[in-house]
């Protein structure tokens, strides 16, 4: 009886610091058996680019990383997120994968090459259609976006500002 009691108490622990998210765990696994995996957007970091409610397609990476800009799908501390490759960075002779959110002031932490699961290759929205990242306006808007950081710092604070604008309009409507 107390033996049942104290794994109750620890699988409670477990689950509260702990919380699972199959969807991320099930999409890992997909990309890791060579498949393209599907996984719902949500949040604004790659805002207008992905928009909270597209359906992101992730192909595995080959050997090779994407070109400079490209959307990559990281698993991080925060577990599975897409933002823009930057490019690699040394630290001991290990090399670090740079990441950032076009609407984040600061790059992600660097991560080694193994947490690199995959790049977008396709984004589904209903209401704004299909598009593909890696070519026409997307593609030459994230390696505009990651050619300079002072372009990329600029546009994610104007970023913020439309954000907060919209926020404030979506609110009004709703009273």
């Amino acid at each position: 009886m107390e033996e049942t009691k104290h794994i109750s108490y620890l699988n409670n622990l477990v689950h509260k610091e702990l919380p699972l998210d199959y969807s991320q765990i099930f999409c890992e696994d997909v990309i890791k058996s060579g498949k393209n995996a599907f996984m719902t957007a949500s949040g604004v970091s790659m805002w207008p680019a992905i928009i909270a409610g597209m359906k992101a397609e992730i192909a595995p990476l080959d050997a090779e990383l994407p070109p400079k800009g490209a959307m990559i799908l990281v698993k991080g501390g925060n577990g599975l997120m897409v933002h823009r490759y930057w490019g690699v960075q040394h630290d001991k002779s290990v090399p670090l994968i740079l990441t950032k959110g076009d609407t984040n002031i600061c790059f992600d932490p660097p991560v080694t090459r193994d947490l690199v699961l995959g790049q977008v290759v396709m984004l589904k929205h209903d209401t704004y259609g299909i598009r593909n990242p890696n070519r026409g306006f997307w593609r030459l808007f994230g390696r505009l976006l990651c050619s300079s950081l002072s372009a990329a710092r600029f546009w994610a604070k104007l970023c913020r500002v439309v954000l907060r604008v919209v926020r404030r309009i979506e609110k009004c409507r709703k009273m």
